[in-house]
């Protein structure tokens, strides 16, 4: 009886192998939920960020193409302001890829150097005078496939004034244009679409609308 009693307070081989096995089990199971954890935080997190960089970006370029307009060279009046003489306007057209039609991504050579999206030139009088300060306002892309970036810049006189990177991980952006002639308007419709560096089925998109009170040329 003494003896019996002692065999059944031991631990047998086969539970400690069942006890190990459901530790192991458990650690894994423990271990995939942690990483799903992980990723998940990872992608939401990218998610807003890439919502925020589309945000600005629309902002920054609502802010130009609103100023790419005709210039008045030349305006007289007289004293009760009536124009006594017709307007010079001198028009500058804005360039962009395939005339703002289609995927204006679509011949990016991605050879790392800058490559344009669409260029204008814009005009703000200034206070004091009558003259103008004219801007040139360029959008373009830089990178590789999946860290292409979108850039803005703003050059005066030669030099640059202001260059923001306003996107990442940019996939495409298609366009479309409808000319207003009652209004003497263009309206540029551009979608944006940016995708998660790791997992390219995962994509963001934003579509835009700019008013453009001018001509659209193709590069």
């Amino acid at each position: 009886m003494k003896n019996q009693v002692l065999n059944r307070k031991g631990v047998t081989l086969i539970e400690i192998l069942i006890s190990v096995s459901v530790v192991a089990i458990i650690s894994v199971v423990v271990m995939q939920f942690t990483s799903w954890m992980t990723n998940a935080q990872k992608i939401t997190g990218w998610k807003q960020s890439a919502v925020d960089e589309q945000r600005l970006n629309e902002i920054f370029w609502q802010k130009h193409f609103t100023g790419a307009t005709s210039r008045i060279e030349s305006l007289v009046v007289d004293a009760n302001g009536v124009i006594t003489t017709p307007a010079v306007i001198a028009t500058e057209p804005v360039m962009i890829r395939g005339g703002g039609s289609g995927n204006l991504m679509a011949a990016y050579p991605a050879d790392g150097k800058e490559w344009p999206v669409w260029e204008f030139k814009t005009f703000e009088k200034e206070a004091a005078s009558s003259k103008y300060i004219e801007s040139t306002v360029t959008g373009f892309l830089k990178g590789s496939k999946p860290n292409i970036e979108f850039y803005g810049r703003v050059v005066q006189g030669g030099a640059v004034i202001g260059e923001q990177k306003l996107m990442s991980n940019v996939e495409e952006i298609n366009s479309s244009s409808r000319f207003f002639p009652d209004e003497n308007v263009t309206v540029l419709t551009v979608e944006f679409v940016v995708s998660y560096p790791f997992q390219d089925k995962l994509k963001v998109r934003k579509q835009s609308n700019f008013r453009i009170s001018t001509v659209l040329e193709t590069f």
